[in-house]
C-alpha cells in the first residue's frame, strides 16, 4: 500500500506536469487518504498514465486516478472485452465447454444467462448475445467498483450491519428480470411464444 511519502511524490509529479495545479497544504493529505489503499507501483503507473494522456488540460483528480487503476487492473487481469467474452462463450456452446483458462467473469456471465446448454438450445441467438453482453458488462463493472471501494467506506457499511452488494447476487436478479423476452410475445394475443 502507498505511504504518505509515496503520495507526496505523486503530487509533486502532478504539480510538475501541470504548472497551473497549485496544491494546498491539505492536498497531499487528501490524496493520501483517498489513494493509500492502492499498491505503490500501481498508483505510480496510474498517475503516469493520467498525466501523459493526450489532450488532458487539468491535473487528474483522485477519482480519475482511481478510474485509471481500474483500467490498468483490467489489463493486468486479462479481462476480455464483452464481445471477446461472447465469442468465447459462443465457441464453448458448440465445442464441448469452456477451456480451463477462460476468464472467470466470462464463465460467471454464462452461468447467469442459464448456462451453455440453455444458450446452445436458444432459438434467438441475437437476443441472447445482446443480453449476455449486458450481463457481462454489468458483472465486470460491479466487480471493478466493488474492488475499488475505499476501506473506510467498506468499514462504514459493514459497521452498519450491511454488506457490499455481491455482483453475482445482483446479476442473478438481472437474469430473473430477463427471463421474459418481449420479442417472444405474440403481437396479436400478447401470449408468450415458445
Amino acid at each position: 500500500m502507498s505511504t504518505l511519502e509515496d503520495v507526496a511524490q505523486i503530487v509533486a509529479v502532478i504539480s510538475a506536469a501541470y504548472p497551473n495545479f497549485s496544491p494546498s497544504e491539505y492536498t497531499v493529505e487528501i490524496y493520501y487518504n483517498m489513494l493509500r489503499d492502492i499498491p505503490t507501483d500501481l498508483l505510480k503507473a496510474s498517475v503516469l498514465q493520467a498525466v501523459s494522456e493526450p489532450g488532458r488540460k487539468f491535473a487528474p483528480s483522485v477519482g480519475e486516478i482511481r478510474g485509471i487503476v481500474i483500467e490498468l487492473n483490467r489489463s493486468i487481469d486479462g479481462v476480455p472485452s464483452a464481445y471477446a467474452a461472447w465469442e468465447m462463450t459462443h465457441h464453448a456452446m458448440f465445442n464441448g465447454g469452456f477451456v480451463l483458462d477462460e476468464h472467470p467473469l466470462v464463465q460467471q456471465a454464462c452461468q447467469l444467462m442459464g448456462g451453455l446448454r440453455r444458450l446452445g438450445e436458444s432459438t434467438n441467438i441475437i437476443s441472447d448475445r445482446m443480453r449476455y453482453i449486458e450481463c457481462y458488462n454489468e458483472l465486470v463493472s460491479r466487480t471493478e467498483r466493488g474492488a475499488m471501494v475505499l476501506p473506510e467506506v467498506r468499514g462504514y457499511i459493514e459497521q452498519r450491519g450491511g454488506v457490499l452488494p455481491e455482483a453475482l447476487t445482483q446479476m442473478k436478479q438481472l437474469q430473473d428480470q430477463w427471463s421474459v423476452t418481449p420479442a417472444l410475445l405474440d403481437s396479436r394475443t400478447g401470449e408468450r411464444l415458445e
